[in-house]
């Protein structure tokens, strides 16, 4: 989630965790509540809301939380992940 910035706007559904895996939404919520998105694999996740200085479509990132990095961060694939790169 290098690219990725607190105050920044996303197209979530378009973003990935630093494995590189797409984003799910775990949490949807309410008109003008936060969204959370996370990675089913490393547990990386990101907090979305709604605002004014994102651009149409886009959600700006509230929080930002990356999981521990022996989960799945490491340059090296996990021999037991097919899709592992």
């Amino acid at each position: 989630m290098a690219e990725i910035a607190v105050g920044k706007g996303i197209v979530p559904a378009e973003t990935t965790c630093c494995w590189g895996r797409p984003l799910e939404l775990r949490s949807r919520g309410r008109v003008w509540d936060d969204d959370v998105w996370e990675c089913p694999r490393c547990g990386c996740s990101l907090r979305t809301g709604l605002s004014d200085s994102v651009p149409r479509g886009q959600r700006i990132v509230i929080e930002i939380a990356t999981a521990d990095c022996s989960v799945g961060h490491s340059h090296e694939p996990d021999p037991g992940d097919p899709d592992a790169p």
